[in-house]
């Protein structure tokens, strides 16, 4: 694969019978070598290797194997074995059922490793033909908390710690859509426990977490929800399951105490039917206008740039980035030649009309050095920033975030409740991502981060002027107790 993620231990894994994308292949066979086995059924054996996948890790797992089990009417069971001795299963499992979560420890390149995870037989056939058996990801039960050891704390927690590395697997025809509500629910559940055992066991001032589902299902299956209402379904239970996660979370509080706020960091749109296989590549418009030269890498037999042929290139989301001779190595643009370039680029973006839908999907795009007019700014910045129509592909990233397209918008949430916050208002003006800490700092007490950009969310509040009355109410404290002070001293005798 091209791109991934990097887990701990491994990614989830699909042995199967059936030749799938990314799955490992299984062979049946007739049982040999076997111990402990009932003379009364049949039996049929598989032998497979754990691999790790998107793994910092490579796995030293000796072979474990597959026993199919015919108990009088086809093969209706199968058990999972890291030796060939019937008396010692991992899980027996029926088609459909998830085993119990499975502690054991794995061999890696870096010495042993304890984990946790449940295995799924997802399809089984009587004539044991046809099998395919799921296994979440291999959860490490260590190395990721901080303090280190506090992980340890949470093992026997319910729900798995599982990566978001599973909402592929539906498109790689590993699972069906069901069974990735059942994996949302268990990595939400988990994360749910390990919050409240932190809110109750900790001492804390500041409590916060994330919650990755909604993006990760976006992804692969928001264009899908409006035409399959299993995939329909599936959104709504997984909005049930973060609801479930908070209402449990929330029980380990004192709500009328606490400031507490929920806020995406973005929304997500369908893309438009005309984009879906082609999609939106801004560096092939840019090489439309000689901009980008490329070549065909007879390596791979697929396009790779000519740096020293280039003048910019498209990268990072929503950015353009100029080949600087006095940035980068390869660099051939004179400093002299920067705003030329940018203005080329610029107009090659609103020139362009795309082909297959006549609208022209760019929706602004500006000079590095204007684009603090939306906030960006700094080295890291493209030298051309640009923003798209939502309908144009990619859920979200390149849209502008006023955008609303179909059963999407780019718009994210901002819910908040605690002492003196509205009840029941919503509030007109737009909300930033920078208002929120800048809003807990001025609610809490707290120093404000000196790079802190945001402003203070006075709107959300009772009354905007709390602080300054509390302010003087001290004040009116303080010359009391002043006062009593100083008629103390005259009454007081010095010899």
């Amino acid at each position: 694969m091209e791109w991934g993620i990097k887990v701990d231990i491994s990614a989830d894994l699909c042995f199967t019978t059936e030749e799938l994308p990314q799955s490992y292949l299984i062979k049946i066979k007739n049982i040999e070598g076997w111990k402990n086995l009932p003379e009364e059924k049949e039996f049929k054996e598989a032998e497979i290797k754990i691999e790790f996948r998107w793994s910092d890790y490579i796995s030293k797992e000796k072979p474990w194997y597959i026993l199919l089990i015919n108990s009088g009417n086809g093969y209706d069971k199968v058990g999972i074995y890291r030796e060939k001795d019937g008396e010692k299963p991992i899980t027996i499992l029926k088609k459909g059922e998830w085993s119990e979560k499975i502690y054991t420890e794995i061999d890696t390149d870096k010495g042993r490793k304890r984990v946790v995870f449940k295995i799924k037989v997802v399809e089984l056939s009587p004539d044991g033909e046809n099998l395919k058996i799921y296994f979440t990801p291999l959860c490490s039960l260590s190395g990721f908390g901080f303090p280190s050891g506090i992980e340890k704390e949470f093992e026997n927690f319910n729900g798995l710690p599982v990566p978001c590395s599973f909402y592929t697997s539906n498109r790689l025809g590993w699972i069906d859509i069901e069974t990735v509500s059942e994996l949302i629910d268990l990595q939400n559940e988990y994360l749910g426990e390990c919050a409240k055992y932190l809110l109750k066991n900790k001492e804390w001032d500041l409590f916060f977490m994330h919650a990755h589902c909604p993006d990760h299902f976006y992804h692969p299956f928001i264009n899908e929800i409006e035409k399959d209402k299993k995939v329909e379904e599936a959104e709504k239970k997984f909005y049930i399951s973060l609801d479930n996660m908070l209402g449990e979370i929330l029980k380990s509080i004192d709500e009328e105490k606490t400031l507490i706020i929920i806020t995406s960091d973005h929304g997500a749109v369908p893309t438009q039917e005309e984009y879906r296989e082609t999609g939106f590549d801004i560096n092939k418009i840019l090489e439309e206008k000689g901009l980008i030269v490329t070549e065909i890498d007879e390596s791979t037999g697929k396009k790779k740039i000519i740096w020293e042929k280039t003048k910019a290139v498209g990268k990072l989301s929503c950015y353009v980035y100029i080949n600087l001779k006095s940035k980068y190595s390869h660099g051939i643009v004179e400093d002299r030649e920067y705003e030329e370039i940018q203005n080329q680029i610029i107009n090659a973006l609103y020139d362009y009309t795309d082909p297959k839908t006549g609208k022209k999907p760019v929706a602004f795009a500006l000079k590095k050095q204007d684009a603090r007019i939306i906030g960006l700014y700094g080295d890291r910045v493209g030298d051309v920033v640009y923003g798209l129509y939502p309908e144009t592909p990619g859920e979200h990233g390149r849209q502008i975030t006023t955008g609303e397209y179909g059963i999407g918008s780019m718009k994210g949430l901002f819910i908040a409740k605690g002492p003196n916050i509205k009840r029941g208002a919503i509030i007109e003006r737009t909300i930033w991502l920078t208002d929120i800490v800048p809003t807990i700092c001025y609610l809490l007490d707290l120093p404000v981060p000196k790079d802190c950009e945001g402003a203070v969310l006075y709107q959300i509040f009772q009354d905007p002027d709390f602080k300054l009355k509390e302010f003087e109410n001290l004040k009116k404290n303080y010359e009391r107790v002043k006062k009593a002070i100083e008629a103390e001293k005259h009454l007081t005798h010095n010899y």
